[in-house]
């Protein structure tokens, strides 16, 4: 999974001054991101049974190709 990118990007990404608040953010948002995904698989399981994990993977080839743009292209 995506789970340490959050961490990763911070700390490379923000000046020294700001890292502290950058990082304090980005976990944040991690933490309500994984709040959501956990509380609302259980609905989407139950409407939509095995083709659940279709809406993750698209969730995931999205971030993957946002994350590719903004982190390898950047530094090219």
């Amino acid at each position: 999974s995506i789970g340490p990118i959050p961490y990763l990007y911070t700390a490379e990404v923000f000046r020294q001054n700001s890292r502290d608040s950058a990082m304090s953010i980005c976990i944040l948002i991690n933490w309500i991101a994984n709040f959501i995904t956990t509380i609302g698989f259980p609905f989407l399981n139950q409407y939509i049974n095995q083709y659940v994990f279709l809406i993750y993977v698209v969730l995931m080839i999205f971030a993957l190709i946002v994350i590719i743009k903004k982190v390898i292209f950047k530094a090219i």
